[in-house]
């Protein structure tokens, strides 16, 4: 069976159609999305069944400092090799351990950066632009990156997570509400950071003095 982003409407069905964006610069995309069910109409950037913040809200031009995919990309593979090199040299006793929440910190951007990924591939697809196994393989890799920062939040007790719900709630079952725990975190983070935007509900960070361990329990 082809492969069809899960992007639902209230009503439960998860085929909608597509209202067409036409860009100054000849190419297309996707505005809205209709339901074939139901008629229902949102903006492509909606997610009408998540709990979370929807796309706009969570990486929209109103949230301060939200990276380029291509930026974010380069600089969270730069990051990735640092924590490696770093992590490799504590093991061996030549330096000092990776922080925690540093740690933290990557998985939730590495999450956020594959949920943005994974929508624009979906949304393509939905214009007739893209390709299925592409499509398939973004959303696969979004879920399980969403999944790595849950269990991570879960482990911790939520030591790190800033966001109103915690991530042992049953409110993010599914891929999609996995999904919509990362928006909810990003956001959070990027709110804080800036507390003159006016965040809509309180942020909080509890510290931690938890560290990072390896299979064989050696602080990394």
């Amino acid at each position: 069976m082809p492969y069809q982003p899960s992007i639902r409407c209230l009503c439960g069905d998860t085929a909608p159609t597509v209202v067409p964006l036409h860009r100054a610069d000849g190419s297309t995309g996707v505005a809205m999305l209709t339901c074939t069910s139901c008629g229902r109409t949102w903006e492509a950037t909606a997610t009408p069944t998540c709990p979370g913040p929807d796309y706009a809200d969570a990486y929209g031009p109103e949230v301060p400092d939200i990276p380029d995919l291509l930026d974010e990309e380069l600089t969270l593979m730069l990051l990735a090799e640092d924590i490696k090199d770093r992590s490799t040299a504590a093991l061996g006793g030549r330096g000092p351990a990776v922080d925690a929440h540093e740690h933290h910190d990557f998985v939730l951007r590495k999450a956020a950066f594959l949920d943005r990924a994974a929508r624009g591939a979906e949304l393509d697809l939905l214009a007739g632009e893209g390709d299925a196994e592409a499509a398939a393989a973004a959303t696969t890799r979004a879920v399980l990156a969403a999944g790595e920062l849950i269990r991570l939040d879960v482990r911790s007790k939520g030591a790190f997570a800033i966001g109103p719900c915690p991530a042992s709630s049953a409110i993010w079952l599914g891929d999609s509400g996995q999904r919509a725990y990362v928006r909810q975190e990003y956001l959070a983070v990027r709110l804080a950071e800036e507390p003159e935007n006016g965040p809509e509900y309180p942020l909080t960070r509890s510290e931690s003095s938890a560290g990072l361990f390896d299979a064989e329990g050696r602080a990394l």
